[in-house]
């Protein structure tokens, strides 16, 4: 291939970019919610936690599901990004789920964080992460966190979408109010290797053009 003009090369190299992004998926970090629209509020209100029941809109971009999950704050324990985070289990064994745009037969790369509920008993919280029939198993030691050390840990998978949509589901394995956190939930798309490489020789084709 040979490229006739900067703007060409430029072209082929956002295009490239462009594969490794995911489109539509939304408040991975829980940033965005309805504060006045939870369920029940914990001891010190919303700034330590606020539980919202299954089918409660409240958090944006997310459907609850199970029993209940927590959006907690800064008072609870320190997000892994951001000022907020989940709690898979508000009072119960709770589920969060996010349906989201794919394109169908391509690779996507689930990426988050999880840490656990150190309040209540158990040390070791356990849940799950899944898209379709590809599953994660989640387990957390929290034997060692505090409010301003969670120990978050980061954990990832990969699925192929079967179509124009897909649903990632998270599920706490905790029937208690104390169980596996989560936050920083991201969704990016895996360029195929010769994508990858074509996009690759772009750039160095780039950076020789620059050094002429």
């Amino acid at each position: 291939m040979r490229f006739t003009s900067r703007s060409a090369l430029l072209a082929l190299v956002c295009g490239m970019s462009s594969v490794a992004h995911a489109a539509a998926f939304s408040n991975g970090s829980f940033e965005s919610f309805n504060a006045t629209g939870a369920n029940v509020y914990c001891p010190g209100g919303i700034d330590f936690c606020g539980q919202y029941n299954a089918g409660n809109s409240g958090i944006t971009g997310w459907t609850v599901g199970g029993h209940s999950a927590d959006i907690v704050g800064v008072v609870g324990w320190k997000a892994a990004d951001g000022d907020w985070s989940v709690d898979l289990s508000g009072a119960g064994a709770g589920s969060l789920s996010q349906t989201f745009d794919t394109v169908a037969g391509t690779t996507y790369r689930v990426s988050f964080e999880i840490g656990g509920n150190f309040y209540g008993s158990s040390s070791v919280k356990t849940g799950a992460a899944s898209v379709g029939d590809t599953v994660l198993q989640l387990s957390f030691d929290n034997s060692g966190s505090s409010v301003a050390n969670m120990g978050w840990q980061s954990r990832s998978f990969d699925f192929t979408a079967a179509g124009p949509s897909s649903t990632l589901l998270f599920v706490s394995g905790m029937n208690s109010a104390n169980g596996l956190a989560l936050d920083n939930v991201r969704v990016t798309a895996v360029p195929e290797p010769q994508t990858m490489a074509l996009w690759l020789a772009g750039l160095a084709a780039l950076s020789l053009r620059r050094r002429r």
